[in-house]
């Protein structure tokens, strides 16, 4: 192994944990070769043509990376068309006049293009690219510069191959994870169930949005995330802390046990919490807790666009069926749309009969329990929770 290479992999293995420092490694690589730009791509095959959909790149080439793409990196590039260059093979080296004859018109016009954005001769490097995608490191000199690439960097980019291909695999590996994670928060924040993950101190570590509009909102809580769950009540707050310690268990996951707990009990803003132990997943071997949190005197607003389609309803009917489910009594929706209260019982009738429910509390029953309480948000008043005069939170 030569010197070089043994001292680029420490940053070469830390680059797909940190994407930043490609362009410091490629500015090294080029540097080494006697370059004036480098950059891995990977490539989808679109109709022939081998169409980037991955790069990374070094100072310069960042610098005019606008230029590259317009001029370059696109199908009027013949080094891209496979039906006339040919595809990339792992741990082959090609290098300008090894894809098509130098004089043929195209390969003319390109040479062109990188001669206005200061570029010249190449040499690229075929790699086993992530998810079967072909994927390669390109290289080219400074236009003017006459000097080709020698043996002896071939030799280097073959010594390197192997380790770029298992750091693109980690790269992969780690934007899947990425991907997944996003995924899952988008998941859970389209969920009208707000749960949130904090320590045995309350140290606040993950919130999905239904969560973090309840803390933002409830006279309950004042927080910000990444910091303390911070309670109005001193008392409250002493009651969840031990909720929490008990919880735990003396953190050991296997005996901990789900607690409850109710703030603001018999108030119109009553809050339950649930609490479950995670078990321990942090270098600092702190216990993690899942908290739910749950307004059960808090009546959920349900759209009425929604429950026409799934319960078979007209807007009209629904629109009654919304407002009961928002607490409202018949008489208010009817002064409220401007009808008579006779019109909105007869909608009501209609929206029973259709839904096969004997009282009007049934088909609240139903539609709160349908699908449509999971995804859709509570509407609540905005603004942040102020501690009361002459409270500090805890």
């Amino acid at each position: 192994m030569t010197a070089f290479v043994s001292d680029i992999l420490l940053d070469l293995y830390a680059c797909p944990a940190e994407p930043q420092r490609w362009p410091a490694l490629l500015d090294r690589l080029c540097h080494n070769l006697g370059a004036r730009s480098a950059a891995f791509q990977m490539f989808r095959n679109k109709n022939g043509v081998l169409d980037q959909i991955w790069a990374v790149r070094d100072s310069y080439s960042l610098e005019h990376a606008a230029q590259h793409d317009a001029l370059v990196n696109n199908s009027a590039n013949p080094r891209l068309d496979l039906n006339q260059a040919g595809g990339l093979e792992p741990h082959r080296i090609l290098q300008d006049g090894d894809y098509i004859p130098r004089d043929n018109q195209r390969f003319v016009a390109l040479r062109d293009r990188l001669r206005k954005i200061g570029l010249g001769e190449s040499i690229t490097l075929g790699l086993m690219g992530a998810g079967g995608h072909p994927f390669a490191l390109i290289l080219h000199r400074a236009y003017g510069d006459g000097r080709a690439f020698t043996r002896e960097d071939h030799k280097l980019l073959l010594e390197l191959a192997p380790h770029f291909d298992r750091a693109m695999q980690l790269a992969g590996t780690l934007e899947r994870n990425r991907q997944d994670s996003e995924q899952s928060d988008q998941i859970l924040d389209a969920l009208n169930l707000p749960l949130l993950v904090c320590d045995g101190m309350r140290r606040i570590e993950w919130a999905n949005d239904a969560a973090r509009q309840i803390m933002d909102q409830s006279p309950h809580f004042l927080r910000s995330l990444g910091e303390k769950l911070l309670l109005q009540d001193r008392a409250e707050a002493d009651r969840l802390d031990q909720l929490l310690r008990v919880s735990g268990n003396d953190g050991d996951p296997e005996r901990a046990n789900i607690r409850t707990i109710a703030l603001g009990h018999g108030s119109a803003e009553e809050m339950h919490i649930m609490v479950r132990p995670l078990g321990e997943g942090q270098p600092d071997g702190q216990l993690r807790h899942l908290l739910l949190l749950k307004e059960p005197r808090r009546c959920p607003v349900i759209d009425p666009q929604f429950i026409a389609p799934l319960f078979g309803l007209t807007q009209a009917e629904s629109r009654v069926a919304s407002s009961l489910c928002s607490g409202h009594t018949l008489r208010e929706y009817a002064l409220q749309r401007g009808i008579a209260e006779g019109s909105a019982r007869n909608q009501l009738k209609q929206a029973l009969f259709k839904t096969g429910s004997p009282r009007q509390a049934d088909l609240v029953r139903q539609i709160c329990q349908s699908v449509l309480t999971q995804l859709t948000p509570p509407t609540r008043s905005a603004g942040p929770v102020r501690p009361a005069p002459g409270r500090k939170p805890h």
